[in-house]
């Protein structure tokens, strides 16, 4: 399971969430599965925003939902991070990425976490 948890919207996150959702359509029959999560002070807005995402772009595979507040304190998601990606295998984490800024989210960065996320179900 690939868990994407993101404080921002924007371009670079509208990349890597395309790229997820591609891999999840590839390896459906893998049972690979994934979620992202918006982590925001203004939920109505951020509601509209991925709706919009999610029809502009075609993402049908991946939900795309929203947590007000920091996230669950459970994740220890570091507060610092723009964006964290965790790895799930069953029920524990065996990948964790955290970037400052979305723009960290290049091409390279996507298809290292693409593909990390393929190889757990191969």
């Amino acid at each position: 399971m690939v868990c994407v948890f993101a404080r921002t919207i924007d371009g670079n996150l509208t990349s890597l969430v395309k790229a997820i959702d591609k891999a999840v359509e590839k390896n459906a029959s893998k049972r690979l599965c994934a979620f992202v999560v918006i982590l925001t002070d203004d939920a109505d807005s951020t509601a509209q925003k991925l709706t919009k995402l999610a029809e502009e772009h075609n993402i049908d595979h991946v939900p795309l939902t929203l947590v007000e507040g920091p996230g669950p304190k459970s994740y220890n998601l570091n507060p610092e991070a723009e964006v964290t990606i965790l790895l799930w295998k069953n029920t524990r984490v065996v990948k964790n990425f955290a970037y400052d800024s979305t723009s960290d989210l290049t091409p390279k960065t996507i298809e290292k976490i693409v593909d990390a996320a393929e190889s757990m179900v191969r």
